[in-house]
């Protein structure tokens, strides 16, 4: 395990204002997030049986966050374009975005979007994938 440097910086500016040291910035960076768990809910995806469904999100600062979704299907999957979405991010979008879909087979490399007028994560188009698919994305938040 490689160990953060120590601080030493000032902790107040000339004018008495506190100063944040870049070391503890970058020490926030090195310990990152383990983030947040969630269960993201599919609106308009076909499955046959019931697919396992697993979210994840991190808080790279206060107006970014990386979020994962993945459906694990019993036996396949299918989504359509902007007709699928998952309707229960939990952090609030501040602007429109893009999310990306894929499979470790390959069977789906696509991108969808995220809505910030509706809080929606619309997914990619995709057809009877038996495969996990991974729908990732980078968003901004309030």
């Amino acid at each position: 395990m490689i160990s953060p440097p120590p601080i030493n910086e000032i902790l107040a500016e000339q004018n008495g204002l506190p100063k944040i040291p870049w070391i503890s910035f970058f020490n926030d960076v090195f310990e990152g997030d383990s983030g947040t768990v969630w269960t993201p809910v599919f609106v308009s995806l076909g499955s046959t049986g019931s697919p396992t469904l697993s979210g994840r999100y991190f808080r790279i600062n206060q107006r970014t966050c990386l979020f994962f979704a993945t459906i694990t299907p019993s036996t396949d999957t299918t989504s359509t374009a902007a007709t699928t979405y998952i309707s229960n991010f939990p952090l609030n979008f501040a602007l429109d975005s893009v999310c990306f879909a894929g499979t470790g087979s390959g069977a789906v490399q696509a991108i969808g979007g995220v809505r910030a007028s509706d809080n929606r994560i619309y997914t990619p188009g995709w057809s009877a994938v038996t495969t996990p698919v991974t729908v990732v994305g980078l968003g901004i938040v309030r």
